[in-house]
């Protein structure tokens, strides 16, 4: 049975998917993720827009303001200029004419794209005291008012430490530390995901006020009207943060102690485990924007001496920003948890319960599945949380672990159509996002995988073989019965497929199989292989549990598949990995399915013993997430709480989503920005050439 909750798109959000199919240069204009038509000539009424400048509770007076266009497929551009007066405060006024050049604090918005608008506010007299000798350099505060057509005077933005956290959190991945600004490659993709960093920071900080939120209820939209998201964001840790950065920017100089230690210790990452171009090179910070980034892109900063140096510089309770981690972190990412104990309607059963996958469509919006016991579905949220689809599968259903998939070749307008499966069923369901409707295929027994390819091709696994649904029946109009490839393939628990074509399975067993065609080749893997992932080199990387516990990773060196090496527990807080996926820049990204030791139980007996934590290492092995039996990216239960059953997937914009699967969740999470954005979905990419590299 279907849920009757499904999404109408727009004619807008139409022609944006039709744009983006035929991998045309976006153009046209985005506003919380929905995009709208582009206008050109003159603007009707002029506006102004504005803010203040704080540098913890003094205004910072005498910053150079700039105002920005971030990239796209090219190098920001300056917009227009300005001074923070004696109060902190700036403003921006509108050109009443489009395409004009910049005019002091006048901009002007370009006559085709419709850019992101953002402003950066540097240097000036952080102490409040008006001396105008005074200029601290090391100042650095940066802020998003939206696409530069949409903004309007009630954009107003608090330029202070805590609302450039959360911007920077989000953006991190289009930051350029060097030049000090944002970019986005040119393509469709890559526009609507920075355009959708918004929203993401609105989950974290208030702009207006200056203030971190503690929570954010996101009402449902379409069907879904009467269900609420609540995304809770881990805002002790934002404002410990920005208290660190404000013991900097409240200085006379950048010659300060605090300064002095906060650039010594915010060590710049490897460039080549971030976004950042080949034969990019860092430097040590001169700014609290360069701290910042660092501090992100290099959680751990080097070992837990370079951390505590920086949590000392918070200064604790008589800090600006309230209220803050009492105890170190181990790391600097910042996680929101998605939940809600709303339900999809009668008999549709709940918006998340005991999630098990996860999958991102091409407009970065996510797809979950839910393995609720009695009732299982798929969900889509939107890309600022707002729950929008609810497909469910009836009564006595539960999601299949393992079972989410977007194809490649959903309709005209580009959004590929979302395939799941049944728990301990032979039902496969392909959901139209397009048109809401669905078609329902019948396996030869209970699927336990689906994976699919760049043509169209759809693949599943049960426990007595591996079946192909051929491109043409996959997208047709009439469902037929899955053919048998290989009787060789046997419990398949996950399924990707490469660049060529070809399929690889992991069976729960030391052997991973490479499925060419109706030829299956085996590869001696650690025991007990879980997940697959494939990067854009053609690696292949499968987790291992106990008694495995490890990545192992098989590369094709000419003369077939070997494998090359694996990482082993505890590397970066390895534990039990029941699911991997890969980033835009071949960095392994793990969800630990048992708990390490929290290092803050040491010093701290009311903190927990144990959290569970996400674990991270270069393709290269070298550990990014802390590297300890106490290690990875470690998360209170209300984030983190994995089963024998979690997905993990990074998005267009870095963000790394998880489905813990535990029985009790009714939360998904998202490490925001943590990793390199990543082309979505996975067949597109095979599609058209983008396939494991950044949008």
């Amino acid at each position: 049975m279907i849920g009757n909750n499904l999404p109408q798109l727009s004619g807008t959000k139409r022609s944006l998917l039709a744009l983006l199919a035929s991998s045309a240069l976006f153009t046209a204009g985005c506003s919380n993720m929905m995009s709208t038509a582009l206008s050109s000539g003159p603007v009707p009424q002029a506006k102004s827009i504005g803010g203040k400048v704080h540098g913890g509770f003094q205004p910072v007076i005498g910053a150079t303001v700039k105002l920005y266009y971030a990239g796209q497929g090219s190098a920001p551009a300056e917009a227009a200029t300005t001074t923070s007066a004696s109060d902190g405060s700036f403003s921006f006024t509108q050109s009443a004419t489009q395409g004009q050049g910049e005019n002091g604090n006048t901009y002007s918005c370009p006559l085709s794209g419709d850019p992101l608008t953002y402003v950066i506010a540097k240097g000036g007299n952080t102490l409040g005291d008006g001396v105008s000798t005074e200029n601290n350099s090391a100042a650095a505060f940066i802020g998003i008012y939206g696409n530069c057509m949409e903004i309007n005077s009630s954009n107003f933005i608090e330029l202070n430490e805590a609302t450039t956290v959360a911007t920077m959190v989000a953006v991190q991945q289009y930051f350029d530390p060097n030049g000090e600004g944002l970019s986005a490659d040119g393509i469709g993709t890559a526009k609507i995901a920075i355009d959708s960093t918004t929203a993401t920071i609105a989950n974290m900080v208030n702009v207006t006020t200056g203030l971190a939120v503690t929570s954010t209820n996101i009402a449902g939209i379409h069907g879904l009207g009467a269900a609420t998201v609540v995304a809770t964001p881990e805002s002790s840790k934002i404002n410990l943060m920005a208290n660190i950065l404000a013991s900097c920017v409240n200085n006379i100089s950048a010659s300060a102690p605090n300064c002095v230690t906060l650039f010594a210790n915010a060590i710049p990452p490897n460039p080549a485990v971030t976004s950042r171009p080949p034969g990019t090179t860092f430097s040590q910070a001169t700014d609290v924007l360069q701290a910042l980034y660092f501090m992100l892109t290099n959680p751990t900063n080097g070992g837990t001496a370079n951390q505590a140096n920086l949590f000392g510089l918070a200064a604790g309770v008589g800090s600006a920003f309230q209220p803050v981690l009492t105890d170190q972190p181990s790391d600097w990412t910042v996680a929101i948890s998605y939940s809600s104990t709303s339900s999809c309607g009668t008999g549709g059963g709940a918006l998340f319960s005991a999630p098990n996958q996860v999958a991102i469509d091409i407009n970065g919006e996510v797809w979950v599945a839910n393995g609720e016991a009695t009732n299982g579905n798929v969900v889509q949220l939107t890309s600022n949380g707002a729950p929008a689809t609810c497909n469910s599968f009836g009564s006595g259903a539960t999601a299949a672990n393992s079972a989410l998939f977007i194809d490649s070749t959903g309709s005209t307008a580009g959004l590929g159509k979302i395939w799941s499966a049944l728990s301990g069923s032979s039902t496969v369901t392909r959901y139209n996002p397009i048109n809401s409707t669905s078609l329902n295929f019948t396996a030869a027994g209970p699927v336990l995988a689906i994976t699919g390819d760049g043509t169209g091709n759809i693949f599943l696994s049960t426990a007595a073989g591996f079946y192909e649904i051929p491109a043409a029946f996959a997208q047709g109009a009439t469902a037929t019965t899955p053919a048998l490839v290989s009787s060789a393939v046997t419990n398949a628990v996950s399924l990707l497929a490469d660049k060529t074509g070809a399929i690889w399975a992991s069976s729960g067993s030391s052997t991973l199989q490479q499925v060419v065609g109706t030829a299956v080749n085996p590869f001696n893997a650690t025991a007990n292989t879980q997940s697959v992932a494939v990067n854009s080199a053609n690696y292949v990387f499968v987790s291992s549990v106990t008694p495995g516990n490890s990545v192992s990773l098989f590369g094709n060196r000419g003369n077939g598949y070997m494998f090359l090496g694996g990482a082993a527990s505890p590397l970066g807080g390895l534990n039990q990995p029941i699911a991997i996926t890969v980033d835009g820049a071949s960095n392994i990204w793990a969800v630990n399915m048992l708990p390490n030791t929290n290092p803050a139980f040491a010093t701290d007996s009311t903190a927990p013993a144990t959290q569970f934590g996400i674990s991270e290492a270069s393709i290269s092995g070298v550990p990014i997430s802390p590297d300890t039996a106490s290690g990875a990216f470690q998360k209170t239960a209300s984030y983190l709480n994995p089963g024998s059953n979690s997905g993990i997937i990074v998005d267009q914009s870095g963000n790394v989503w998880i489905a813990g699967g535990g029985a009790t969740n009714n939360f998904i999470t998202e490490i925001v920005g943590a990793g390199v954005p990543l082309y979505q979905p996975f067949a597109q990419g095979l599609e058209n050439g983008r396939f494991g590299g950044q949008p």
